[in-house]
């Protein structure tokens, strides 16, 4: 289920998840520092607790009203390392937890769990760090367990607000999924868009130029990986068959003639779709044609090192009839 259209257009401001989540960390900082389980862990407030706690309140606040405008790196050694700080404090503060606290909580220890959660929803729909729906995860169940010591029946109003907030959690983010499958094929259809006027190529010159350009839009990987982008005009290959280079030409002349009749003979109705087919037999003569360089390529290697071979065996009965007519 699926909340409404206005009400899910709101929830995608960036603004209002800020607003609730500054709010969501004061709300659960001081109902934890009012609370009994602050007390049966850290014992009595002082002033170096007051200090440290109020740091720490700054802290967070900051974090969760400024985390959409810092620019956080979004490397997966740096989301390893938080992920990593945020389950061993989670893990340390349960450990504590559960070895300090054994009555049952209070109503503003309950009240610091749900807040924390908020927290944690606003953190997850501002950054994307990894560890944001584990610290929801986590605040859900400390929250659980907390209703539990209570009450049973009041672990099933736990339930259906934890049930609330990831269900809304995941429509948000399958929204947002879908927006930039949306986005990305706008794109593609701009390029597809862009590419009407060439639809009718009449001369070997105007493809090759409308070719170059999608090459360069929609191939860049196979230049990264240093294949032959054009096939030249003439082919020079040292110590290479000459006849195996000119069949090479011969098929190369043949498969653009082919490519070029076929393109000259299509009957198209729409432009998207004429696009498409153009950019689709590109991409398959840019394909022959890299297959065709690298096979040749690969043929005057061969017969280089097999000259180089033989060079180096003759080389080296010569120096051994050397070595006998000197004995």
């Amino acid at each position: 289920m699926t909340p409404p259209i206005p009400i899910l257009s709101l929830m995608k401001q960036p603004l209002l998840w800020r607003c609730i989540g500054f709010l969501s960390s004061i709300t659960g900082l001081l109902s934890y520092a009012l609370s009994s389980s602050f007390k049966h862990l850290f014992g009595e407030w002082n002033l170096l607790k007051i200090i440290l706690y109020g740091v720490w309140s700054i802290i967070m606040c900051s974090v969760v009203l400024l985390a959409k405008k810092w620019k956080l790196s979004r490397s997966l050694t740096l989301k390893a390392r938080v992920g990593f700080l945020v389950l061993m404090l989670t893990s340390v503060y349960s450990f504590f937890y559960d070895k300090a606290v054994n009555g049952k909580p209070d109503v503003l220890g309950l009240i610091s769990c749900a807040s924390f959660a908020f927290m944690s929803f606003s953190l997850s729909r501002q950054i994307d760090l990894g560890f944001e729906v584990d610290l929801l995860n986590f605040f859900l169940g400390c929250l659980m367990v907390q209703l539990m010591k209570i009450n049973l029946m009041l672990a099933s109003i736990g339930g259906v607000f934890s049930y609330f907030l990831i269900i809304l959690r995941s429509s948000l983010d399958s929204q947002q999924e879908i927006a930039t499958a949306t986005n990305h094929v706008a794109i593609e259809i701009d390029i597809a868009n862009s590419l009407e006027t060439g639809a009718n190529i009449g001369t070997n010159n105007a493809f090759q130029s409308e070719y170059n350009n999608i090459h360069r839009r929609e191939l860049p990987s196979l230049r990264k990986r240093h294949f032959v982008t054009t096939v030249p005009d003439k082919v020079y290959l040292k110590n290479a068959n000459r006849r195996s280079a000119d069949d090479a030409m011969c098929i190369q002349a043949e498969f653009r003639e082919h490519i070029l009749k076929e393109l000259t003979e299509f009957q198209f109705s729409d432009p998207e779709a004429e696009a498409r087919k153009i950019v689709a037999a590109m991409k398959i003569q840019h394909a022959f044609r890299n297959y065709k360089t690298r096979k040749m390529a690969v043929a005057a290697t061969r017969i280089q090192h097999t000259f180089r071979a033989r060079k180096i065996r003759k080389e080296s009965l010569n120096i051994r009839h050397q070595a006998i007519k000197i004995q």
